[in-house]
């Protein structure tokens, strides 16, 4: 059997939200509201979607591609806010085969087998149809849903209950009951460590953060041991809770940072979007200290890193007579060895069994005094791809040898980087770290060598973080 699913909604009831992601990629239990509806659609035998979207197609086709990855097929079809059911039917014609399953993909059904009777869907089911001639009304899959408030979730129908998620309020309290409902009701992305708490994969959580209640730990997070969760917590994927924060019945969308003591309650955070869903009220967050989009953008976004490794190329070649001046100076100094080395952790990673770590490499500089051409084997740390030509600037710390036979140097320098780290605990300390390594700081384009250490990290930060190079441009006339 296939199965028509809509998943068109624009969200304009959930804004400013739906700026962000579409009603049908909203997560619940770790997993898009449309993940859940085609995993269920699967489990009832049904391979071939023919799924409708709308101005969010994009973001719906880079995560479901094909649909390989669920054992289904998905056709899409582009559709327009005024595009009816009846309209995407008479567009497919013949290619969506009697009888079939119309569903909506973007409201949540918190029961798995919805699907289990298909003698009994009708009406007790919101936003689902089986179609079995062409004389069905298929009025109710429009949006919104004709006859589906008596249809919604309550106490006294837990089994086909439904949630359309037509307010952020009602979004909010849905995803953090969805913590509490077990693996029959609907699936989960995480494994379960305990009763009250689960995390994704290389996701890092100390017990003693969850102060009490339950929480929820996406993909590649990392909550500090410092930090407190209480009530209901939900924490997506590639999101970093710092020392101190305090979260208390939150939702914590993607790829969001949050910064060190700042305490968030009742509340949906999308990367700086601060949404208090009991005050309906919606902050924008320009501190990156205290909310910020966890994603590094670095001033050179627009330009490829295929570009950038030329550029090196081009600038390399063009620098071959100054090779040679360099050795020279380098032998004046009475210096031995002419290069010296240092061993850094670069911005290329590993997938090692402890989760993403940087790539080591070794960073050669002329013993000379002139920058220029102290600076010239770098040229071939930018071609491999181990710097950016703007970063922070390359750490100075003296190189500790491994301690023992079995120690390689890589384990060596991410012991020296694991004692900074215990020394300096300030807040910043980890957003600085994430930044990528470059040839040269734009900190060091408005501070000079004299700079507190402190002060030049904040610079970087503030100034890398920025997402275009007009932005960065105009942050750096300010500091000016």
């Amino acid at each position: 059997m296939h199965a028509l699913v809509f998943a068109d909604r624009d969200g304009a009831e959930l804004t400013p939200l739906n700026e962000i992601l579409c009603p049908a990629l909203l997560p619940v239990r770790g997993k898009p509201i449309l993940e859940h509806c085609l995993e269920q659609l699967r489990q009832q035998g049904i391979s071939e979607i023919f799924l409708v979207t709308g101005d969010h197609t994009k973001a719906i086709r880079d995560h479901f591609g094909d649909g390989l990855r669920w054992s289904l097929k998905i056709h899409y079809l582009m559709s327009k806010q005024s595009d009816s059911p009846e309209k995407i039917r008479a567009y497919l014609g013949d290619r969506l085969p009697l009888p079939y399953i119309g569903v909506r993909g973007d409201i949540l059904r918190t029961h798995a087998h919805w699907l289990a009777n298909a003698d009994d869907l009708q009406p007790k089911t919101p936003g689902v149809l089986v179609v079995s001639d062409d004389a069905c009304d298929l009025r109710p899959l429009a949006w919104p849903m004709l006859g589906a408030a008596d249809h919604l979730a309550t106490p006294s129908r837990p089994t086909n209950s439904a949630h359309l998620l037509r307010s952020l309020a009602e979004y909010h309290q849905c995803a953090l009951q969805a913590l509490q409902q077990d693996a029959q009701q609907l699936s989960t992305a995480g494994v379960a460590d305990n009763d009250n708490l689960q995390a994704g994969k290389q996701s890092k959580m100390h017990h003693r953060s969850l102060a009490s209640g339950a929480a929820s730990l996406g993909d590649y997070s990392t909550v500090h041991s410092e930090a407190r969760l209480a009530g209901r917590v939900v924490i997506g994927n590639h999101c970093l809770i710092d020392r101190g924060a305090r979260l208390h019945d939150s939702i914590i969308l993607d790829n969001t940072y949050v910064g060190s003591g700042l305490e968030i309650k009742n509340a949906i955070v999308a990367k700086n979007h601060l949404i208090r869903v009991d005050l309906n009220a919606d902050f924008h967050i320009n501190d990156p200290f205290l909310l910020a989009d966890n994603r590094f953008h670095h001033p050179i976004g627009n330009i490829s890193s295929v570009i950038a490794r030329l550029l090196a190329c081009l600038v390399l070649l063009l620098s071959t007579p100054l090779w040679p001046l360099a050795a020279l100076l380098a032998w004046m100094q009475n210096s031995q060895p002419l290069l010296t080395t240092q061993t850094l952790s670069g911005n290329r990673v590993n997938n090692s069994p402890n989760g993403l770590r940087r790539r080591t490499f070794r960073a050669y500089r002329w013993h000379t005094p002139i920058a220029a051409l102290n600076a010239l084997p770098l040229l071939l740390c930018i071609i491999r791809g181990d710097i950016n030509w703007f970063g922070r600037a390359l750490p100075t710390y003296p190189q500790h040898p491994p301690t023992n036979r079995h120690q390689t140097e890589g384990d060596a320098h991410d012991d020296v980087s694991k004692a900074i780290e215990e020394r300096d605990t300030s807040p910043w300390i980890s957003r600085h770290q994430a930044l990528p390594i470059g040839l040269w700081s734009p900190a060091e384009l408005y501070s000079n060598t004299r700079t507190d250490p402190v002060e030049r990290q904040l610079l970087e930060i503030e100034l890398l973080s920025s997402p275009s190079w007009k932005h960065w441009l105009r942050r750096l006339r300010c500091f000016s």
